[in-house]
């Protein structure tokens, strides 16, 4: 009839829509305002989470520890410049109005804030204040439990919920941020779970 042949689809594209097919429940982008303050709210927990190790890394009493947390205190804060580096840039969302603190995370960054009170105290102290079961390291295993336990998985709750909602045509970096996050909180977590600081005698 004249006309060019068709060329074939790529795989996973529909020749009729050239749309891709989706499978199960369809994801809806966010509005501008909507990925900002999700965004913001990753930049506010990461921008903590550095403040935090960075201050325990100086405190506590063993060794690896402190090498530990300062790495991750590092880590955190380059975390934290990628989320900044995708807020939106527009003139009705203020950059201080977006980097804010998530309902169900700022709680939990203030209960590490609450085992800064074991500075200073020598290791009889810190257990006795904890309990007689707490560890006798200047607060470092009960600190770094806690941030294993309670803030970097409520943190990665909340990163697999964004990757979840977001979509690669619609906003691709964001996904690489959240993909690069969300390993780096597992070997975190992992390479905290695989030692224990010693007990000082």
């Amino acid at each position: 009839d004249g006309r060019p042949p068709r060329r074939p689809a790529p795989r996973g594209v529909s020749g009729r829509s050239g749309g891709r097919r989706h499978t199960g429940r369809v994801k809806v982008a966010e509005t501008i305002e909507q990925a900002g303050e999700r965004v913001g709210g990753h930049a506010w927990v990461a921008a903590r989470l550095f403040e935090v190790t960075g201050r325990w890394s100086t405190s506590v009493d063993d060794p690896r520890a402190r090498v530990w947390l300062g790495a991750a205190s590092r880590r955190y804060g380059w975390h934290a410049e990628l989320w900044h580096g995708l807020l939106p840039a527009v003139p009705h969302l203020a950059v201080g109005e977006l980097v804010s603190p998530p309902d169900e995370l700022a709680p939990l960054l203030a209960e590490l804030d609450g085992l800064d009170g074991f500075d200073g105290l020598d290791a009889h102290e810190d257990a006795d204040r904890a309990g007689s079961d707490a560890p006798e390291d200047g607060g470092g295993t009960a600190r770094l439990a806690a941030l294993i336990d309670r803030a970097l998985e409520a943190a990665m709750d909340a990163l697999n919920r964004h990757r979840d909602g977001t979509t690669p045509i619609a906003d691709g970096p964001t996904l690489r941020v959240l993909s690069l996050v969300l390993a780096d909180l597992r070997a975190d977590r992992q390479s905290i779970s695989s030692w224990s600081p010693p007990r000082s005698g």
